[in-house]
């Protein structure tokens, strides 16, 4: 199955980020794929309005990730997938999908 483009955004944050979908959703909300960069643009602009304590990179490990400490302390993994986007593999991360309240701006 290949994805598709949109922009995404939580509940309590303004900016859309880009990213990819195959238009499944968790409770009613978007599952979003992301690029390496757009993540890091997310997990900054999320550290910068403590929406979560901080985030590592690492791509020495066989399967590159991101480590996610929220406010509370508790760290979550999201490793690298890969996905088709008109037949081109992707790298991206699933930050958040199945677990956050992502809201996709196609359902504007």
């Amino acid at each position: 199955m290949n994805a598709i483009k949109s922009q995404f955004t939580l509940d309590c944050l303004e900016p859309y980020f880009n990213g990819y979908t195959f238009g499944d959703t968790w409770n009613g909300w978007a599952c979003p794929y992301f690029s390496k960069r757009t993540a890091y643009d997310l997990l900054i602009y999320m550290k910068e309005h403590d929406l979560i304590k901080g985030f590592t990179y690492c791509d020495t490990a066989d399967l590159p990730y991101f480590e996610i400490e929220d406010n509370e302390g508790e760290k979550e993994i999201v490793e690298q997938d890969i996905l088709e986007y008109k037949g081109n593999e992707r790298e991206v991360y699933g930050i958040g999908n199945h677990a956050w309240v992502w809201w996709d701006k196609k359902w504007d």
